[in-house]
C-alpha cells in the first residue's frame, strides 16, 4: 500500500466510524444470509439422534447386518456420531445427503432407494420440529437479528438444509420468522442440492456482489459452498460455533474448510458481521477517495 492509499484509507476509517454505515455511499445494500439448524437452532443434536434412530429401522427392515454395523459405528452418538453426522451430511441437500449414506452406511447390494430415503427424512423432519421452541434458540441470536433487520440497507435471508415443513415450522415456533421480509428469503434443502445455489440466487434477486453479502453457518459444507459462488475467493463467509468446543476441533475444521472468520456464539457473530460491513465501506469509501486524489494530483481532501 503507497503512501497515498493509505491517507485515503485513514480518512475513510474516520468518516465510517464518525457517520456510520454512511448509507448515501453507492452499493449501500448488504444481505446477511444465515444457516439455521445447529447455528441460530439448537435442534442439531436431535436431529442426528433421530436420524441415527430411523436408520437403525430401515436397515432392520432390510435385514442389513452390514449397514447396521455401520451404522452403529458412524451414527451412534456414543461412538462420535455427531460429528460425522455434522461433517458428512449436515447442510446438504436430498439428493447429496442420500449418496453420502449409500457410500459409507448402507451397503451396495441394498443401497437405500429414493423413495425410502424420503419418507425417512420427511419423518425425522416432522418428529424434531416437536422438541423445538423459543427455548432452542442459541443465546444473543435475537437480539442480533432483531438489531440487523432493523437497519434499511440490511436483507436478512435464511438458508437451511432442512425440508420446507420443517424450516418454516421452526421458524414460526421460534419466532425467528419475523427477521425474514417475506418466504422468498427463506431457502429449504428441498430446493437445492448445495448451498451455493441459493446464495448465487440471492446476490442476483438482490443486486449486490459478493463483496455485499455474508454467509454464516456451523457447517464445513456452508463453508465450503460459500466458496463455490464463483469469483477468486467467493463469498465472505463465518463460521459459528454456538455450543461447546473441546480442544477447538470444530472451529478448526471451519476454518480449514474456508471460513473467513470463525467466532463462537451469537455475540461474537454480531460484532463480526458489523465488522465486515464497516471492513467494506471503509473500503469502497476508500477507493473513492484514492481515485480523487489520483484526478487531482493534490491533497483531495484539502
Amino acid at each position: 500500500m503507497d503512501e497515498k492509499e493509505a491517507f485515503a484509507r485513514d480518512i475513510a476509517a474516520e468518516a465510517i466510524d464518525l457517520f456510520g454505515y454512511a448509507d448515501d455511499l453507492p452499493t449501500q445494500k448488504f444481505v446477511i444470509a444465515f444457516d439455521v439448524d445447529g447455528h441460530l437452532i439448537d435442534i442439531e443434536n436431535v436431529s442426528m439422534d433421530l436420524y441415527y434412530q430411523a436408520l437403525k429401522r430401515l436397515f432392520e427392515k432390510h435385514k442389513d447386518r452390514k449397514a447396521l454395523a455401520k451404522a452403529e459405528k458412524l451414527l451412534n452418538p456414543m461412538n462420535g456420531g455427531h460429528e460425522w453426522f455434522a461433517k458428512n451430511c449436515t447442510g446438504k441437500g436430498n439428493d447429496a445427503f442420500l449418496e453420502t449414506l449409500n457410500a459409507n452406511i448402507a451397503s451396495p447390494k441394498r443401497p437405500i432407494n429414493p423413495e425410502e430415503f424420503m419418507e425417512l427424512r420427511l419423518e425425522v423432519e416432522r418428529k424434531v420440529v416437536e422438541f423445538v421452541s423459543p427455548a432452542t434458540v442459541f443465546p444473543d441470536i435475537v437480539p442480533m437479528l432483531s438489531e440487523l433487520s432493523q437497519k434499511e440497507n440490511i436483507v436478512i435471508y435464511f438458508v437451511s438444509g432442512s425440508l420446507h415443513e420443517r424450516l418454516f415450522a421452526e421458524l414460526n415456533k421460534t419466532g425467528l420468522i419475523k427477521f425474514a421480509k417475506s418466504e422468498e428469503n427463506i431457502f429449504s434443502g428441498d430446493t437445492f442440492t448445495t448451498k451455493a445455489t441459493p446464495l448465487i440466487q440471492i446476490m442476483q434477486k438482490e443486486g449486490v456482489d459478493r463483496e455485499h453479502i455474508i454467509f454464516s453457518g456451523d457447517a464445513a459444507s456452508d463453508m465450503r459452498a460459500a466458496k463455490a459462488t464463483g469469483g477468486r475467493k467467493g463469498i465472505y463467509v463465518i463460521g459459528n460455533v454456538p455450543g461447546e468446543d473441546k480442544g477447538g476441533h470444530k472451529a478448526r475444521f471451519l476454518s480449514q474448510n474456508g471460513a473467513d472468520k470463525v467466532v463462537h456464539g451469537g455475540k461474537e457473530l454480531h460484532g463480526a458481521i458489523l465488522s465486515r460491513i464497516r471492513d467494506v465501506r471503509v473500503e469502497n469509501l476508500m477507493k473513492q477517495i484514492y481515485c480523487g486524489y489520483d484526478r487531482q494530483n493534490k491533497d483531495y481532501m484539502r
